[in-house]
């Protein structure tokens, strides 16, 4: 994993950064405690109309769908504390808004979590640690900038279903690596309904 704070290398076990010393903690204090979260879009800040939000909806389930280990979820909420990056807000929600299932910890956890502040035009990425040996800070960035033009221009829906495309594509492109290294057939494992127990298991 990488500090939410200054994107050093970091462990889980670790209370802290060994770099800047950040402390889930002690962030905790200052956002407090973060309301209970389901997977899947939830739009607190109410950018998005009722039909967006369905068709929003729908494209996380088809994520979903294809993806059957992990889960896309999206938050828009206005960041709370703009003297710390948008990322720490972010890996907060994350961590303690009950947004990712508890039993799915370290390597088990496949998720991600794209948060918005549409005040601000802020919006962060981030996977789960069972992706991150998929999807680096490199791969972040280049899904969230396939989106960046529709984010600058306040066209908050469309940035969303291109990004969720873009980690789609990303993904997409792991199975097709993991077909020519290895030989593993994604495609028919997928058909034959057994892709939940191969995919990045």
């Amino acid at each position: 994993m990488r500090c939410p704070f200054c994107s050093s290398p970091a462990q889980e076990i670790l209370e802290q950064c060994p770099d800047c010393g950040f402390v889930l903690t002690e962030v905790q204090r200052i956002f407090g405690v973060a309301a209970s979260l389901e997977p899947g879009l939830t739009d607190l800040d109410e950018i998005f109309s009722k039909g967006e939000r369905r068709v929003l909806s729908k494209a996380l389930e088809h994520f979903r769908r294809r993806f059957p280990q992990c889960q896309f979820s999206v938050v828009t909420n206005a960041h709370p504390s703009p003297n710390l990056p948008f990322s720490v807000y972010a890996f907060w929600l994350f961590n303690t808004s009950g947004i990712c299932r508890k039993i799915d910890k370290g390597g088990d956890n496949h998720d991600l979590l794209l948060t918005i502040d549409a005040k601000r035009g802020l919006a962060a990425l981030l996977v789960g640690y069972g992706l991150e040996p998929f999807v680096g800070p490199q791969h972040i960035g280049e899904i969230l900038n396939a989106g960046k033009g529709e984010l600058q221009s306040g066209n908050w829906a469309d940035a969303v279903k291109t990004i969720v495309n873009a980690a789609e594509s990303h993904l997409a492109g792991i199975c097709s690596g993991l077909n020519q290294t290895f030989g593993i057939d994604i495609q028919k494992i997928y058909e034959a309904d057994k892709f939940r127990t191969h995919f990045l298991s």
